[in-house]
């Protein structure tokens, strides 16, 4: 455990020390197997941090195939752990959006960030394009205000708004 002044020391340090160094290197080296094992041996050792979380939900997110539910498990945990960083946040949105197929999850995690008026350039180009949108999907009126809203037709559901929504942002 560390200690007053957050250093660690003894084994445990050390070995936490060896696990995260060993990570960061195997995700450099795009060996997320390895990866995987050194931030969940950090997370065991007491490195219950942000970083750390996001950084195995990267992992998780970049097997082949990609472990969804274990990259989504992770990035919540890094929101929990600060949920005033917008980092988790994004991530969360990405894996919805990226991995889970679940647009209508990406825009709710999108629009907290919104609240937060967050200097996230992802999220500004999707407010500044979010009017084009609205125009060029049949059926979909968002409105880019104070909150965030999405309607649809009544032939269409809200999963398939954001899938639309989502999928133009991918063309």
């Amino acid at each position: 455990m560390p200690q007053a002044d957050g250093s660690w020391k003894g084994a445990a340090g050390l070995r936490l020390g060896q696990s995260l160094a060993a990570a960061d290197e195997a995700l450099q080296k795009r060996d997320f197997v390895k990866a995987i094992k050194g931030y969940e041996d950090a997370v065991f050792f007491g490195e219950n941090t942000v970083a750390t979380w996001l950084k195995l939900s990267q992992a998780w997110a970049s097997l082949t195939p990609p472990n969804a539910p274990r990259a989504l498990q992770s990035a919540y945990q890094a929101y929990r752990q600060d949920q005033s960083q917008d980092e988790p946040l994004l991530r969360l949105a990405t894996l919805f959006e990226q991995l889970l197929d679940q647009p209508t999850q990406a825009l709710a995690a999108l629009q907290e960030l919104k609240e937060r008026n967050a200097p996230v350039a992802e999220l500004d180009a999707f407010v500044q394009t979010i009017g084009a949108v609205a125009d060029a999907i049949n059926g979909l009126q968002v409105s880019a205000g104070d909150p965030l809203t999405i309607t649809t037709s009544p032939t269409t559901s809200g999963a398939e708004a954001g899938r639309m929504l989502v999928g133009f942002f991918q063309r």
